[in-house]
């Protein structure tokens, strides 16, 4: 495994990139102006954040789209009602419709402790997109920051609006770390990924020796959870077509076989 990291960690090792976009099409132009400088600050406080614990040397792209649906200003306060989506390239979307939080331009945001109803809905999606990514990195690699989602979602029970939406996210967090499904999906998507890597630099063994406990993992599970569907959120662990295409080039008809009758609704992929 200390070969994989290795290539793995210096393969992936880049800046944290984050792209943020507030849609605010349904606030008035006032509070559009007003929120004017808030995706930069947001992308800026990602960038700052210490998400990455040693020895990992790895950072990854992620977009985080805001969707601002209703406002609320008094003397003291600006509120916002919103949703948000974070999203991974290769297929995994965080959608989260129950979200409130107030926002003023005179106090600076900050992650972790204290708890912001802002930032803490952030904190808690980044941590759980950072687990799936790591993950790729070693198998269930990605534990300790599933763990820290879920204490963000613990963390929040001091929350006035506790009620939009904590328990559910609570129950997600807890359950992509420790339901055995899951981990069996987790550690197959690494293995997917080495075998792609290693058919990459013609290394046909080590290419084999990973494709095939990818889909000793994958064979233990139901195909349609390979693709999971959650409330709004959906997570790829494995892109099955991608996966046949690798069988395939590795010329690993047996397998190839077993998944004709594992995925009935796909097969045509498999032949």
């Amino acid at each position: 495994m200390g070969l994989i990291w290795t290539i793995f960690s210096s393969l992936y090792a880049q800046h944290l990139q984050p792209v943020v976009t507030l849609h605010t099409d349904r606030l008035p132009e006032e509070e559009k102006q007003y929120l004017s400088g808030l995706a930069g600050q947001l992308e800026r406080l990602i960038r700052a954040a210490n998400w990455v614990e040693k020895p990992y040397n790895y950072q990854f792209s992620l977009k985080i789209d805001i969707f601002f649906e209703k406002w609320t200003r008094t003397a003291l306060q600006r509120r916002y009602t919103a949703g948000i989506l974070v999203a991974l390239k290769d297929g995994v979307q965080f959608r989260d419709r129950r979200w409130e939080f107030p926002y003023s331009q005179d106090e600076p945001l900050n992650f972790s402790d204290p708890y912001h109803p802002l930032t803490g809905l952030i904190e808690f999606y980044n941590y759980l997109a950072l687990a799936r990514e790591i993950d790729l990195l070693a198998p269930l690699s990605g534990d300790s920051y599933g763990q820290k989602a879920y204490f963000i979602s613990q963390s929040s029970r001091s929350e006035a609006l506790y009620a939009l939406g904590w328990d559910a996210r609570r129950e997600l967090a807890d359950y992509l770390n420790r339901d055995s499904t899951i981990t069996s999906l987790r550690q197959a998507a690494f293995y997917a990924r080495a075998g792609y890597y290693y058919l990459d630099k013609n290394i046909q063994t080590a290419a084999e020796d990973n494709l095939c406990r990818a889909a000793e993992l994958l064979l233990q599970v139901p195909p349609q959870m390979v693709e999971l569907h959650r409330d709004d959120h959906i997570i790829r662990f494995v892109d099955i077509a991608r996966f046949a295409e690798a069988l395939k080039e590795a010329s690993l008809k047996d397998i190839l076989s077993q998944f004709e009758e594992w995925d009935v609704e796909n097969v045509e992929i498999f032949r």
